[in-house]
């Protein structure tokens, strides 16, 4: 589980990220809460996906975003084939780099992928992504063991396509990252040529494994793949928890608070609710806590009130909610509720993101608050 600098920088959020094998919901949740995570991307084995349930128990919300097909070729009993289209590949630099990306503009412009399918990033910045991602791939001079190298696909001197690889001389290994034939230069056989130059490349400098990867949905690039020996050995579920722990579209607000037993007794009168853990203080010890704990729902009356008369204010209706709590709260003991905003549209919905904190700065609860504002 690791900080995605990039990704992060691209999309304004505190994004991070994990590839793993099993579901570890506990390691999960203690990453996003130690880091107050933003957006949490997981890709876990397909065929252990149906692990995706212990998120449940996370109490983050999280979305499908895509499955990710992963294919392999051994270029060692590679035999090249001949290229199909007379093409020209022209090593793309600093150069040439604009032409590289306007390209990947248009590839990439209306491609379903995980970035899409999250309602809280932009299509717009999805693609700028993209470009971005592809212009990493021009250097001038590679000059490490780890290297990444792309190139501009011209027929008559004219740009249709690019393709972009790295490679590794120490571990053997080798990728093709990203590809892309202009829609009105596709067909012919044009991006299996792609495919077979960048195998015969990375062939001739010794690379032995070459990889490829694709969203599930995009079969035509699947086939091609096939037909040129690639077969598929992986395929990863791709989900995103969208905690947004730090992002705020405005400034975050903060209260200070503590519970006295008269709002405890005033709320169990309310309610009910005469749990021994809420009024009996050796009950609650023999329980295994350091005293009585307070109602969990008495923070969101809290929120409830700050939402209600302060901000959005008056008129602002309650559409939903959900609390995770994780440690308890205690009588008298100061705490502090820390409110953001993380989406705020324009007819008046809003979600809010609250973390309930201890002296300490412990994360004791967060909640999920869906508003509208009515003006």
């Amino acid at each position: 589980m690791h900080y995605s600098e990039k990704e992060s920088r691209r999309f304004g959020f505190n994004i991070y990220r994990d590839m793993c094998d099993h579901v570890d919901e506990k390691a999960i949740l203690k990453t996003i809460l130690e880091n107050d995570v933003d957006i949490f991307i997981l890709r876990v084995l397909s065929r252990n996906e149906a692990e995706l349930s212990k998120l449940d128990n996370i109490g983050v919300p999280y979305i499908f975003g895509d499955t990710l097909c992963c294919y392999t070729i051994d270029l060692q009993k590679y035999d090249h084939k001949p290229l199909k289209n007379d093409l020209e590949f022209e090593r793309c630099i600093e150069e040439n780099k604009a032409d590289l990306i306007s390209m990947a503009e248009v590839v990439f412009g209306q491609y379903i992928n995980h970035y899409t399918s999250n309602p809280y990033l932009s299509n717009e910045t999805s693609v700028e992504s993209f470009k971005q991602w592809t212009s990493e791939y021009v250097v001038d001079e590679p000059d490490a063991d780890d290297k990444v190298i792309s190139w501009l696909v011209k027929r008559d001197g004219k740009s249709i396509g690019f393709a972009t690889c790295d490679y590794n001389f120490i571990t053997g290994k080798g990728e093709g990252v990203l590809y892309g034939v202009l829609p009105d230069a596709s067909g012919n056989g044009v991006y299996s040529d792609i495919i077979r130059f960048t195998q015969k490349f990375l062939k001739d400098l010794g690379i032995k494994d070459m990889k490829v990867s694709s969203q599930s949905h995009n079969f035509g690039v699947q086939k091609v793949w096939s037909r040129e020996g690639y077969f598929m050995n992986k395929a990863y579920t791709t989900v995103h928890l969208n905690a947004f722990l730090s992002a705020s579209v405005t400034p975050k607000e903060e209260i200070d608070f503590k519970v006295s037993e008269s709002m405890v007794q005033s709320f169990a009168d309310l309610t009910g609710d005469t749990n021994r853990l809420h009024m009996d203080t050796e009950f609650a010890k023999s329980k295994g806590f350091d005293g009585t704990i307070v109602h969990g729902l008495i923070a969101n009356t809290m929120l409830s009130k700050y939402f209600g008369t302060v901000n959005p204010g008056h008129g602002t209706l309650f559409l939903g909610h959900s609390t995770k709590y994780i440690k308890p709260v205690y009588l008298e003991k100061p705490y502090k509720l820390i409110i953001g905003f993380p989406v705020i549209k324009s007819n008046g919905f809003r979600k809010s993101v609250a973390k309930l904190v201890d002296s300490d700065g412990n994360i004791c609860a967060f909640m999920y608050n869906d508003l509208m504002k009515r003006d």
